[in-house]
């Protein structure tokens, strides 16, 4: 009898136990998404005039990782486009 009742709560145990670790798991890598790259891009644009009619754009680009995997650079390294706007 008391073996049969120590069976049944270990059983029960193992079964919240995996449920605890399924939801642990899901909190992290589908809500969190701890295992996913985040890069925070600052962009900070300035224009500088040095004559009547010309000037300078100077822009300022700082990369920062805030999520906990490492961000590893390519071998193109980090790529900024520059287009004129009429």
């Amino acid at each position: 009898m008391i073996t049969n009742l120590i069976d049944i709560i270990y059983k029960l145990v193992a079964i919240i136990g995996i449920i605890v670790a399924g939801l642990w798991a899901y909190f992290l890598y589908i809500k969190k998404r701890i295992g996913v790259w985040n890069l925070e891009v600052s962009v900070l644009p300035e224009q500088i005039e040095y004559s009547d009619k010309h000037s300078i754009l100077m822009v300022n680009v700082s990369l920062k990782n805030i999520g906990s995997v490492k961000i590893l650079p390519g071998s193109r390294g980090c790529e900024l486009s520059v287009k004129q706007v009429p």
